[in-house]
């Protein structure tokens, strides 16, 4: 299944592909806080670096990728005046 451009997908798969966003960015941002503040406390209570750290501050590049998706989508959705 190729992936479609937004300017490829009828109203309904823009309202599905973007509230199906809304809901990864909102996980992957619990997600990430959740990893950062888990990171910082074993860092902080065994005084030494700890790996769960880098993996929280890592997850946000997800959170990037599919902030710029959602965005492309809300673009789309104004031009055709949705």
């Amino acid at each position: 299944m190729a992936i479609k451009k937004p300017s490829e997908m009828s109203d309904a798969e823009l309202e599905k592909k973007e509230s199906t966003l809304k809901g990864i960015i909102i996980a992957f941002a619990i997600l990430s806080l959740v990893t950062l503040i888990v990171g910082i406390y074993l860092t902080v209570s065994h005084k030494k670096f700890n790996a769960v750290l880098s993996a929280g501050i890592s997850i946000n590049v997800f959170y990037i990728i599919f902030n710029t998706q959602l965005s492309a989508l809300k673009k789309e959705k104004k031009s055709r005046g949705l």
